[in-house]
């Protein structure tokens, strides 16, 4: 309700101010060689692609790594739970509503006590921790992502409206290290997960890939897949967040145009996008067959109602 009240008085008192992307990258502490390799690489690829392929300012971009001095031009501080907090004070003070916050937790984690954990380097982060960090954002959008072992346990906790929260794991008792990780950057930095070649990838499309990709990881290995993925969108706001700063794309593009024409045809792709949603969600309840014929249907008409956009004028 509060949200509501504020973004409604804002549209009366002020003119309108594009909303922009925000993003905390956090890669957490690796133990091993490889893994600390591993974590940074993942952090830092997102952060730069952030600024680069995406247009968010430098400004809005944090990235917090264990061993910093690695990459001082791209990495802020690094991931101690004190730094993470100054950086969520910083965030919150540069924010403002409708603004998109994208945070990523890429590393270990682990579940003790009833309790989930995020490790850092000194005292690690916990789902009621990291909540009172999220917690002045409350006219924001808010995507929070943990590819960490044990990660499920903070999607409850995490969860609620204007929320888009994916863990690599269901629950805090799949504990083993997780490949959720290397394809959720893959799929986020590459146009590998832009099923409806629009030319941008939500975060609905990127979990879907990287479920995908985890899956055929586990069985090419001949291994019993000990991870899986779980997302929390009460809003079903995963299918139209990007990480696209302003001039990129992204969903305001729809929402920016008075044409009645281009806005028919925008509600068209929804309605799309919302049915090939519906159909991924109960693919284990339809025959392979008529699954692949019902999406590779959708998939073309939607295909082909991005062309129509194009052809009004619009943006995809």
């Amino acid at each position: 309700m509060r949200r509501a009240i504020v973004l409604a008085a804002l549209l009366v008192a002020t003119p309108a101010v594009a909303a922009e992307g925000h993003l905390v990258v956090v890669a957490g502490l690796g133990g091993d060689p490889q893994f600390r390799d591993l974590f940074h690489e993942q952090a830092v690829a997102l952060a730069s692609a952030a600024e680069t392929r995406f247009g968010l300012a430098a400004e809005n971009v944090y990235c917090l790594t264990e061993k910093p001095e690695r990459d001082p031009t791209t990495i802020d501080q690094r991931s101690t739970l004190e730094n993470l907090t100054s950086v969520f004070e910083k965030l919150t003070a540069r924010v403002r509503p409708g603004d998109r916050v994208f945070v990523v937790l890429i590393g270990h984690g682990s579940f003790r006590s009833g309790e989930g954990r995020f490790n850092l380097p000194g005292p690690d982060l916990t789902p009621s921790g990291l909540a009172r960090l999220l917690e002045p954002l409350d006219d924001q959008e808010v995507v929070l992502v943990s590819t960490a072992s044990a990660s499920g346990a903070f999607a409850e906790p995490l969860a609620g409206p204007g929320r888009v929260v994916v863990t690599a794991t269901k629950s805090g008792q799949e504990r083993n290290q997780t490949v959720f990780g290397e394809h959720f950057v893959t799929a986020l930095t590459t146009q590998g997960a832009d099923v409806d070649k629009d030319g941008r990838v939500s975060i609905l499309e990127a979990y879907a890939y990287t479920t995908r990709e985890v899956e055929r990881f586990y069985e090419s290995e001949n291994r019993l897949q000990t991870e899986h993925a779980r997302l929390e969108d009460e809003g079903q706001l995963a299918r139209r967040l990007f990480l696209q700063g302003e001039g990129h794309g992204g969903a305001e593009a729809e929402t920016a145009s008075d044409d009645p024409a281009l806005a028919s045809l925008y509600a068209a792709r929804r309605d799309l996008e919302d049915q090939i949603e519906t159909l991924r969600a109960g693919k284990d309840e339809i025959a392979p067959e008529s699954y692949a014929e019902q999406l590779e249907t959708l998939l073309l008409e939607l295909a082909l109602q991005n062309e129509s956009i194009d052809a009004a004028g619009g943006e995809r």
